[in-house]
């Protein structure tokens, strides 16, 4: 028998999917942000309590160092997650008063996946980018790249920037680097 979470993870990736069919296809930001907004199933998460966001493929503060969203400067999630991000907020918000956690990466346009499969399909960082085709967690609105931020809004020390490919942004590698004697800092 599947495990229930097991069941409830998978039930979430086919409502995703289901949810985000249209805006698979969509050939650029601008359509995807046209069809996630009439979507009801994504949510804008710009005015979660506790949550900042600083989208960096909105800027060029990336590995491009190009603006690749455009017209789609807002981050969203699927409702499910943005649920889960809310929670997260208030949590931080429990535990460290004044913290937030501040979002560089959400839902992200199909479109803009296929850029930056280009830009690393067939070098060294190519594994660190999902091929378009499957997609990326972060297409369906199930994922973000976030940081945190003390009460002061410096960033905490996270193990590695926002846009590192290299091992030590490998969570697969997580256990050998602690065994190696890298702490983690609470």
């Amino acid at each position: 028998m599947v495990p229930q979470a097991v069941r409830a993870a998978v039930l979430i990736r086919l409502a995703a999917v289901v949810a985000f069919a249209s805006t698979s296809v969509c050939a650029d930001p601008q359509q995807s942000l046209q069809a996630v907004l009439a979507d009801a199933d994504f949510v804008a998460i710009d005015s979660l309590h506790g949550v900042m966001v600083s989208l960096h493929y909105a800027s060029s503060d990336n590995f491009l160092n190009r603006d690749l969203y455009g017209a789609f400067n807002r981050a969203f999630l699927h409702r499910i997650a943005a649920d889960k991000l809310r929670q997260a907020g208030a949590d931080l918000a429990r535990a460290k008063p004044g913290w937030k956690i501040v979002v560089y990466d959400a839902l992200r346009p199909r479109a803009v996946q296929r850029v930056l499969w280009d830009a690393v399909k067939g070098t060294a960082l190519q594994p660190y980018v999902a091929n378009p085709q499957n997609g990326s967690i972060h297409n369906f609105g199930l994922a973000v790249d976030a940081s945190l931020l003390d009460d002061a809004g410096r960033e905490i020390d996270m193990g590695t920037a926002f846009d590192a490919f290299g091992p030590l942004a490998q969570p697969a590698l997580e256990d050998r680097f602690l065994k190696e004697g890298f702490k983690i800092v609470e």
